[in-house]
């Protein structure tokens, strides 16, 4: 009779699991698609420079936020995963929540005394301002996201960042047609996160009572114990957005413009490794110790599967850059296309990166992995101010792709050192192998252009160019998964645990 509670205990989680990777995944895409389109619109009406300035006014903002952010957001994940008295997840909860809203205050009050020694045009300046104001409603929501990652219903904030998406999408259209400047499409934002924030909040209120705690002597050790992995983000801010704070400065917003036109892509589906890690990472901080073979084959699965979709999203971006980039700007940039190339080849190191970070985390490695993001930090910095002044954005994206791969290579190198544990590499070699026949096949599709829908029948330019990208991604995606299947690098078995059964 034990057993069966134990089967039936282990099936629901495993559902659970995959009922929040199903949604959680399927809002990611949808919500990055929607990004997609707010930028293309905004390229169309501010044009490649007007892009650049709004790229710039979001690399500062990424910086406040990664001081503001503190570490606080793994900290409080990590403690609550250990806790389960709801009293006891409360005053974490307000603890971590009432830091967050001082910090907050406080790096927005220096970020405003920044701007004014800022050497940017007047818009630009203007736009960080104003950014700045949503700090705390960007960050919060993120915060209390550890509620919901813990009870594996973090497909719940997914939907709450989906209706930001939309909201700000919106937004972005009603300046499109009223011919609305930098400084309203950056108000967009604010109403994006408002939105999330509040949907959030008033979800997470009904699993635990949050309120303002402002008692020191239980903020000070949090932060205390925080401030390594604060540091570390402040550190991976360097390494992945002072790229475009130094090609604004010695280069022009043009050519921040061209660089994010390619680096938005990447950047927006470099969110999911996270999202999946955020489901993990529970078990790992639960298992790590306590049940080192559960860990194991826990991290074996969780490896896999970033692996498939890592190598699949890379090999099938980097094919389609020269016909995804005229669809965001609405007419080809060759500069654009290759940053594209380049940085996507970086996409599996941000998910590996991912991967080994969490463990590191979870083992309270933290003081150890603030090592590699300074060395990170300080390859990337001292790269980009030696190359970007006479190669421009190709010298960033180059170094960006380095960068990224750099990071979980040193990872790897510590949790072997440290922990013994080394991920499983002949499922990932196979797994290598089906990218590779994909890609030379959507290669060998492209050159003969049999793809090409506006020969066969007449389309709109711009609904031509979209229905070309999924017959491709449709007949790539069959031939990686069906190749992956037939190499066992992916087996039935898998796709039964992925689906709970």
């Amino acid at each position: 009779m034990k057993n069966q509670s134990n089967k039936l205990i282990k099936g629901s989680v495993s559902r659970r699991v995959a009922l929040n990777a199903i949604i959680s995944s399927s809002a990611k895409v949808t919500w990055s698609i929607l990004s997609l389109v707010a930028l293309s619109v905004i390229t169309r009406h501010l044009g490649t420079e007007g892009l650049g300035a709004y790229s710039t006014v979001l690399a500062y903002f990424s910086l406040f936020s990664a001081i503001a952010e503190l570490g606080l957001n793994q900290t409080l994940l990590r403690e609550i995963s250990k806790k389960d008295s709801r009293a006891e997840e409360s005053r974490l909860v307000s603890t971590a929540f009432t830091a967050k809203l001082l910090i907050s205050l406080i790096v927005f009050a220096l970020a405003a005394i920044l701007v004014r020694f800022l050497n940017h045009p007047e818009q630009v300046k203007n736009g960080i301002l104003i950014v700045s104001l949503g700090l705390f409603f960007a960050g919060a929501y993120q915060l209390l996201n550890g509620l919901f990652q813990k009870r594996l219903m973090a497909f719940k904030v997914s939907l709450a960042e989906l209706a930001g998406r939309f909201a700000n999408l919106v937004w972005v259209l009603i300046c499109y047609y009223l011919d609305y400047g930098l400084a309203w499409i950056v108000v967009g934002l604010l109403f994006s996160w408002l939105t999330t924030y509040i949907a959030v909040f008033l979800m997470a209120s009904k699993k635990v009572r949050i309120r303002l705690n402002f008692d020191f002597n239980k903020i000070k050790p949090m932060l205390k114990d925080s401030l390594p992995l604060g540091i570390s983000a402040i550190l991976t801010f360097l390494y992945l957005k002072i790229d475009t704070i130094i090609l604004s400065s010695f280069k022009g917003l043009e050519d921040v413009g061209i660089y994010n036109l390619g680096y938005k892509l990447f950047e927006n589906i470099s969110y999911f490794p996270g999202m999946f890690m955020g489901l993990i990472m529970p078990m790992f901080s639960r298992y790590l110790h306590k049940k080192p073979k559960k860990f194991r084959s826990i991290a074996d699965k969780a490896f896999a599967a970033l692996s498939f979709i890592a190598v699949g999203a890379s090999l099938g971006i980097f094919s389609l850059a020269e016909k995804i980039i005229p669809i965001l700007r609405g007419q080809q940039s060759l500069e654009s296309v290759w940053v594209l190339k380049i940085i996507t080849l970086a996409l599996f190191g941000v998910f590996m990166g991912q991967f080994f970070n969490s463990i590191l985390i979870s083992a309270k490695k933290q003081k150890k992995l603030l090592l590699i993001f300074l060395i990170c930090a300080i390859f990337n910095v001292v790269a980009n101010l030696i190359f970007i002044p006479q190669y421009s954005f190709y010298a960033a994206a180059v170094i960006s792709a380095i960068t990224e791969l750099l990071v979980p290579l040193l990872s790897m190198a510590l949790i072997i050192k440290e922990l013994k544990y080394l991920p499983k590499i002949k499922q990932f070699v196979k797994i290598l192998l089906a990218g590779a026949i994909m890609l030379a096949v959507i290669m060998f599709i492209k050159k003969s252009e049999i793809a090409q829908i506006n020969n066969l029948i007449q389309f709109n330019e711009l609904i031509g160019r979209i229905l070309e990208i999924i017959i491709l991604v449709l007949i790539g995606g069959g031939i990686y998964l069906g190749t992956a299947y037939s190499l066992k690098a992916i087996t039935k078995k898998d796709f039964l645990r992925l689906l709970g059964r």
